[in-house]
């Protein structure tokens, strides 16, 4: 097994190369993209079993598991405990979190998912208090059907292997921004 730790670019794009003959951007020096010295990394393997719901579904979770909490910095200043905070949750088996974002007008909050199976799937996002109103969209977030909100929970129905938009707005959000 080979693992790129790394991919440092001397340029934004070469004309040499023998993959792809002539440049496929601005040929542009970027010293500062160039990483020498020793690194440290860590890495993590999941042996599974054949691609089905199930196992799409542990690969997801699996993948949340190694790639998250982020990891922080102490800082001095930072001397008391602070409240723990909320946040985004998705929940369904299969469902990849792929999104969140402002809207292009400035009037929602995007949240987008994927599903990775080849089966329906039932997903919600849990927003925590504060959520107005919720929609289905488009990708280009053309907002379409109103969905339920109960409790702070946007629930939905997620295609086979389909992309789903929900928009959300309420007054938390507002204060968020």
């Amino acid at each position: 097994m080979f693992v790129t730790l790394v991919r440092a670019v001397g340029e934004l794009s070469r004309a040499d190369l023998a993959e792809r003959p002539g440049h496929a951007g601005w040929p542009l020096p970027t010293p500062a993209a160039q990483s020498p010295g020793p690194f440290e990394a860590e890495l993590a393997v999941l042996l599974h079993g054949p691609r089905d719901a199930r196992t799409l579904a542990l690969v997801e979770r699996t993948a949340d598991d190694v790639l998250l909490p982020l990891c922080g910095n102490t800082l001095r200043s930072a001397y008391t405990d602070l409240p723990a905070a909320g946040g985004i949750e998705l929940a369904g088996e299969g469902l990849a979190f792929s999104t969140c974002k402002e809207s292009e007008d400035g009037a929602w909050t995007v949240l987008r998912c994927v599903n990775v199976t080849d089966e329906r799937v039932a997903g919600a996002w849990r927003l925590g208090a504060g959520v107005a109103e919720a929609r289905l969209a488009r990708l280009d977030e053309t907002p379409l059907e109103p969905l339920e909100v109960r409790g702070g929970a946007v629930s939905f129905t997620a295609g086979a292997r389909a992309v789903v938009t929900v928009l959300v707005r309420g007054d938390a959000f507002a204060d968020e921004r």
